[in-house]
């Protein structure tokens, strides 16, 4: 299932046939879309749409196109219908310097006015650029944009603006012209954004995909853009789908279900989700967000049995994996007889067994699990994250913060003695000093280190998985 972060539903384009239209998109696999309005009108038309279809939701904003003409009672209608529950964002808001129907001066107070409004209302904003980055940008900066939180929609920019806003905590919206036979740039900028970064959009009516080059666009066409993105990220239809429906759900605050997982695939390989338990509470994890990852939702309302995880391995193909991992949202080893069990099970069937891991196992149980992990472990990960316990204690925040990062060094020269393949993992944020991990690491411990990408949460990311 898809969402279609973006369509003009309101338009009158889908007046003789907006049922069938959405109809057509539900057969198609889009769970959901986001109607987005350019003016005081077209914001009422959009709520009332979204009362009148279970699977709309709306936005209310000005459009820079309409911001010469917007008067003072078009702002007053619209802060009156952001009360409505059925308002997920202001937009679609921005500038437009490409046909310039509004004067830039125009343009920037009703975007910054509009940028205000949705922070008062605690709502994300949608936002139309074209050909006027270096002052959205500059913007959004002034504006703390990244406390608001939004999407930039129908994103053409280059690599260096998706930077610019990935780094605010924002979205790219991607549409339809990524089909487009000579999108490059385009294609480029959204293999450079992380997946979970990314959301899907048909702008409908307006630009369709090249294989519908000349019609109406409609929501149904979605999956064209879903098949595009993927390429372009090298990930499957099935991924991204996943992937951007899960963004929409963060960034929207909109009711989607997303079952929990206990074995969740990337790729080539199996991961087992076994607890939500951890020692540690990493200010980065995405236990301190919403406990999803890669479209995933890893939040566990209760934990697993043996039984469980064994009912789910056998109704799996585990053939096509190339191992089996232990890793979710908490710490494996906090359940260490039953991933013992576990492991013992996917060796008999011939598995590659992986354990990533924090490291203080040992701690946790008072003893050194090391032993345990021989014959069932075939490589471990180990998260790092710092070189010295001062940092690690700060970062990842340790229940043990005495002992915490000295018994991690210990696990990893231990088991470093005893399984085949050990390595270090570390997350870049932007206070961790890489070198100093790496003299560590590779330096005194002659353990490889993975520096593994950050991405920063949006200050609005908000949970709303049921």
């Amino acid at each position: 299932m898809i969402i279609d972060s973006h369509a003009h539903l309101a338009d009158k384009k889908f007046a003789r046939d907006l049922e069938r239209a959405l109809a057509r998109a539900s057969d198609a696999g889009v769970e959901r879309v986001i109607a987005v309005a350019d003016c005081a009108v077209s914001s009422r038309k959009t709520v009332a749409l979204a009362h009148r279809f279970d699977k709309v939701y709306a936005t209310v904003g000005v459009h820079p196109h309409q911001a010469r003409r917007a008067a003072e009672q078009d702002f007053t209608a619209i802060d009156a219908l952001t009360a409505d529950p059925r308002v997920v964002a202001i937009g679609e808001i921005g500038l437009d310097y490409h046909y310039d129907p509004s004067e830039a001066d125009a343009q920037k107070a009703v975007f910054c006015a509009q940028l205000q409004l949705a922070r008062e209302k605690g709502l994300p904003c949608v936002v139309h650029c074209r050909d006027a980055y270096p002052d959205l940008l500059e913007i959004l900066v002034e504006a703390r944009a990244e406390e608001i939180g939004g999407v930039a929609h129908c994103f053409t920019g280059t690599v260096e603006d998706a930077r610019r806003l990935v780094d605010m905590g924002w979205y790219l919206g991607i549409g339809g012209p990524i089909t487009f036979p000579h999108a490059d740039r385009l294609r480029e900028a959204v293999r450079a954004t992380p997946a979970d970064r990314l959301l899907l959009e048909t702008d409908s009516p307006y630009l369709p995909p090249q294989a519908k080059r000349g019609r109406r666009n409609e929501p149904s066409y979605l999956k064209y853009v879903c098949k595009a993105v993927g390429d372009a990220k090298g990930l499957s239809y099935q991924e991204t789908a996943r992937i951007t429906k899960m963004n929409a759900v963060r960034l929207f605050n909109i009711a989607a279900h997303v079952s929990p997982e206990v074995a969740y695939s990337l790729k080539r390989s199996l991961y087992l989700n076994i607890t939500n338990e951890c020692t540690n509470q990493c200010y980065f994890c995405h236990r301190k967000r919403d406990f999803s990852y890669w479209g995933y939702n890893l939040r566990l309302p209760t934990e697993p049995t043996y039984e469980e995880i064994r009912e789910r391995l056998a109704g799996d193909n585990l053939d096509r994996y190339n191992e089996v991992v232990f890793c979710g949202i908490g710490e494996p080893t906090m359940r260490l007889d039953l991933l013992l069990r576990v492991a013992a099970e996917v060796k008999r069937r011939g598995l590659r067994v992986r354990l990533n891991t924090n490291g203080q196992g040992s701690l946790a149980h008072g003893t050194d699990i090391v032993p345990q992990l021989i014959n069932h472990v075939d490589a471990v990960s180990i998260s790092l994250n710092a070189a010295t316990r001062e940092e690690y204690n700060r970062m990842c925040r340790p229940q043990n913060p005495e002992k915490a990062f000295d018994a991690m060094l210990d696990f990893a020269k231990r088991v470093k003695k005893a399984i085949p393949e050990v390595s270090f993992t570390v997350v870049a944020t932007p206070d961790v000093d890489i070198d100093a991990c790496r003299k560590l690491a590779e330096g005194k411990l002659r353990i490889p280190l993975r520096v593994r990408e950050y991405i920063p949460p949006p200050k609005s990311e908000v949970d709303n998985l049921d």
